[in-house]
Parts: C-alpha cells; sequence; structure tokens
C-alpha cells in the first residue's frame, strides 16, 4: 500500500514542501519508508516502529502530523513532520497505513517490555552533573506527554531525599520509575524502592517495585551508560518504546554500622581519592572534576593499606568472559542455575592502588553482568607509574587488560575491604565514605530496569 502526499518537516533539510510518497518497506508493516524528490535530488528518510510516538489529524487544516524520535548515529531528535492533503485527495489511506505503523509500536515493545507504561513517577536532581537536570527533563518531557503517559514529577532538596521520596511513595500507583540526574540521584532512587519493596511496618507485605530508568543528567552516568544511554532523547524512547525489562542485582554494603545500597559499585584507593576530592573540585572543574581529579593522583601516586578478603563465585571459566547484552543466557538463568559461591576465602594484604567491588561499570571489568548473582572484584596492588600506565592503556572491551599480572579479578559473593587509615576514603557511587572495615555483597534480582542497550 502506498500513499502520495505533501511533505514538510520542522527541521532544514525538509523546510520546503515537497511531493511524498510513503509505504511500507517491511511485511510486518515495521518500518516505513518516505520518498521526495526526483533524479539527483531525490531523497528517502525510513522510520521504524519504535521511533513514533504519535499521529493527530488536523482535518479542518487538512493536515497529518508525525511526531518522531529519529536516532541518527551521534545523538537522537525529536522531529514532526507534516503530512498535507493533495488537491482532490483523501486521507483515508494514509490513516489506515498508520494506524498499521502505530500497532506495530504495541507489538513489538509489549512482547519485550511485558508491562504497560501509562504512569511514572520522576525524580529530578537539580544539583547533578552540570546542576542542568530540570533543562535535560523539559527537553524530554514532550515525548512522555506525546506518548500518552502521564508523569508525576518531585524535586529534591537535599542530600537523600530522592530516597525518602522512594521509600514513602505509594508505589502501586505507578508503572514505572525515573531519575533525572546521575548515578548518585540513581542509587538513591534505587535504594529508596529497595527499602520500600522491603518495608513491612505498614502491614501491607512488600511491593513489588516498578521498573527503573534513568535519564543522565550527571558527571559520570556509569549506570546509563550500561542499561541504555547518555544521550537523554534516545533513554526515554528507549523506556517509552520497545526496551526490554529486566532484573538487576543490587550490592549490599556493610560500611561499619551503617547499611546502605550501590547500583554501580564500590571502590577503594585510588577511586576513594576521586571521591574525596570531587566536591571540592566541583565549583571550579564541573564535571570534569572526576578527570582532574583521576590525573593528579596518577602523577602523584598514593597507595592504601590494609587487607582484602574475597568470597569467590563458582563460574563456569567460559562464562567469565562472556558480555552482558540484550536477552543475555547469563542474566535470564532460573535463580537456582545461578552462581554458587565457595566457603573458603581469599586474603590479600598490602598497598593497592585500586579495589573495586563492581556490578555496572564495563571500562575496567567488560564481563560484568546485569542480574548474574556476582560482583566483579579486582585489585591493583602498589605499582610504578609507568607499569600503571601500561596497564590503564590496555584498558578496553575486549578484556586483554585481565591477563596482565597486575591485574587481578574475582567473580565474588562477597568482598570485605578493612583499611589500616580511616582517611583513605572509600568510593560508593561516586560518594566518599570514611576508611572504616566494609563489607560488599550481592542482593541478586531484587529490582527491575528498562534496559535497551
Amino acid at each position: 500500500m502506498a500513499f502520495h502526499c505533501s511533505l514538510q518537516a520542522d527541521h532544514a533539510r525538509i523546510k520546503a514542501l515537497h511531493e511524498a510518497q510513503i509505504y511500507f518497506r517491511t511485511r510486518e508493516c515495521s518500518e516505513l519508508v518516505m520518498k521526495w524528490g526526483s533524479g539527483i535530488f531525490a531523497r528517502q528518510k525510513v522510520f521504524t516502529a519504535q521511533e513514533l510516538l504519535r499521529w493527530d489529524l488536523d482535518a479542518a487544516e487538512n493536515v497529518l502530523a508525525l511526531r518522531m524520535v529519529r536516532m541518527p548515529p551521534k545523538e537522537a531528535r525529536l522531529k514532526t513532520y507534516l503530512l498535507s492533503r493533495p488537491k482532490g485527495g483523501n486521507f483515508d489511506s494514509l490513516q489506515e497505513i498508520l494506524a498499521i505503523f502505530s500497532a506495530g509500536v504495541v507489538q513489538l515493545g509489549a512482547p519485550m517490555r511485558g508491562v504497560a507504561i501509562y504512569r511514572v513517577l520522576v525524580v529530578i536532581n537539580p544539583y547533578s552533573g552540570r546542576r542542568h537536570a530540570n533543562q535535560v527533563w523539559q527537553s524530554v518531557a514532550e515525548m512522555f506527554s506525546l506518548a500518552g503517559i502521564e508523569t508525576d514529577c518531585h524535586q529534591t532538596q537535599h542530600a537523600g531525599h530522592a530516597r525518602d521520596i522512594l521509600r514513602e511513595c505509594e508505589l502501586s500507583l505507578y508503572n514505572g520509575v525515573i531519575a533525572v540526574g546521575g548515578d548518585g540521584t540513581a542509587n538513591e532512587v534505587l535504594t529508596g524502592l529497595l527499602e520500600n519493596s522491603l518495608n513491612l511496618e505498614r502491614g501491607e507485605g512488600a511491593p513489588a517495585s516498578p521498573p527503573f530508568g534513568i535519564i543522565a543528567a550527571g558527571t559520570d552516568c556509569t549506570l546509563a551508560k550500561f542499561i541504555s544511554s547518555t544521550d537523554p532523547l534516545a533513554a526515554a524512547r528507549a523506556i517509552i518504546r520497545g526496551c526490554e525489562v529486566r532484573p538487576m542485582d543490587l550490592l549490599q554494603v556493610q560500611h561499619g554500622d551503617e547499611q546502605r545500597y550501590s547500583a554501580c559499585g564500590v571502590g577503594w584507593g585510588i577511586p576513594g581519592h576521586i571521591a574525596r576530592d570531587s566536591e571540592s573540585l566541583r565549583k571550579t572543574f564541573g564535571v570534569h572534576r572526576y578527570t582532574i581529579s583521576l590525573l593528579k593522583n596518577l602523577v602523584h601516586l598514593n597507595p592504601v593499606a590494609g587487607t582484602v578478603r574475597i568470597r569467590p563465585a563458582i563460574v563456569d571459566e567460559e562464562m567469565k568472559l562472556k558480555p552482558c547484552g540484550p536477552s543475555c543466557d547469563i542474566c535470564s538463568l532460573p535463580m537456582g542455575e545461578m552462581a554458587g559461591d565457595r566457603e573458603e576465602e581469599e586474603t590479600v594484604s598490602g598497598k593497592f592502588l585500586f579495589v573495586a567491588c563492581l556490578k555496572t561499570e564495563k571500562t575496567s571489568c567488560p564481563f560484568v553482568h546485569l542480574a548474574d548473582g556476582c560482583l566483579d572484584a579486582f585489585l591493583v596492588e602498589d605499582l610504578n607509574l609507568l607499569d600503571l600506565a601500561h596497564l590503564y592503556l590496555s584498558m578496553g572491551p575486549d578484556g586483554k587488560h585481565m591477563d596482565n599480572g597486575n591485574f587481578k579479578h574475582w567473580k565474588a559473593k562477597s568482598v570485605t575491604i578493612i583499611p589500616d587509615d580511616r582517611s583513605d576514603h572509600l568510593n560508593f557511587d561516586g560518594e566518599a565514605g570514611e576508611g572504616i572495615g566494609t563489607t560488599v555483597s550481592v542482593l541478586p534480582r531484587v529490582c527491575q530496569v528498562f534496559f535497551a542497550q
């Protein structure tokens, strides 16, 4: 089926009015093609079902408006395409085409997602990163409105506020929770979700947590890189259209007498120095403060002293080198078939430049998994600058650096870090914590996330 119309768009490449043809390219009606021009001026655009947010017909003006999220190679764009009726024509066949195309959106998204989204809770941290989280949310809010999704927005006022909002809210009112901020904001929201689900004081049992998504507006946004995208429009599109809902492990952290949770990881050594320095550098260097602090600590290597105890997981050697991705075989294993744990611990004492327990950070541990019931632990003992630079430069998605003898790696169930000096801070998802005895363990599949790598 094809339809002839006049085409105009809200961007420079299609500002002028063109005579266009619209038709399906696939039998499943999941791709729509617009063609206009002729000869050397012929052009075409291909749209997927997931890119269509909404279409509206203005019969009085003879105009059909399509709102699309275009996904070019660099970054997403929200576009409007106006189709006007040719003289003597009608919109019946075009409406039929778009009705089929809209149905394709539901058919493609629903089997992966398993849940319809109609109302989401949005937690915005205006102090995150460059302090432009409100502007980031405004850039994507229209997409949710166009898709018919109601948004209940809350602004955080102080540290820990996001955690309080989620801990006290009525989760049954929402079928999605979105954090607009960085890793610290995401960690607070996930902590509040978990504490809400486990809070039995209301006598209501443990409510099921709605899926969590993140729209990046922070400094590093490690979790956003892992589960979706740091491009706000692309991340919003993933939540609205065609992403998976996947279970995710969280890290339970016993930091002295305080219990907290982590979505990305816990670090000690140089990661702790970076977290300690970052706030003092925020005003001067903004989002570049972590890079500045890293360079400072690499130039003046300052190892930390203490003991690290690791309880390794029982994992097949081949599974250690499988990356996580869409429809991951490892993350979809039944709970009873997940990695077991060994009774004996491994203990390493001495001086360290890096100690890390990671869940979603893929630069140093490219084979971390969202829901394998394990954490990835690694340590780097005291090295000279040349050897450290060689190790650092070899890090990549192929994981070749993991064969370096100076990089010791484990798939683990728990790790205990015992610093000799309380001033050697730890790093909890970018936040600094005092250098005291800390145990990091895995809580398998305690929350759900919108996943669209």
